[in-house]
């Protein structure tokens, strides 16, 4: 087990990507520090009028500990189909068949 690493990002620390969050004002950030003692900080920021940007949660995920959660978050984010959520997705349109009615004009079914 590594020594305890500070809440915040030290210089040998590469930052990896900053994501939006899914609500305005939020985002997160993905470090990583290299090396056979390595690991990933992922800090969650919100941001508020006055403060500015700042870090709610930070959490330090060693590199034993990583190599056993990545496939786990895999099969995670296969339990979650994208573009099915809060109803978002394709739109179903009515499917038109043709029938003929008794004058012989086509019909749409829907």
């Amino acid at each position: 087990m590594c020594e305890c690493q500070c809440v915040f990002p030290n210089a040998s620390e590469e930052e990896l990507i900053t994501i939006s969050g899914t609500e305005p004002g939020t985002a997160m950030r993905v470090f990583a520090q290299a090396g056979c003692a390595g690991f990933v900080r992922l800090q969650q920021y919100a941001y508020a009028e006055g403060i500015g940007w700042y870090v709610q949660k930070s959490m330090v995920i060693e590199r034993d500990v990583l190599e056993v959660l990545i496939p786990q978050l895999r099969k995670a984010l296969c339990l979650m189909p994208k573009g099915k959520a809060d109803g978002y997705g394709p739109i179903p349109f009515p499917r038109i068949a043709q029938q003929n009615n008794e004058a012989g004009d086509i019909a749409r079914a829907g």
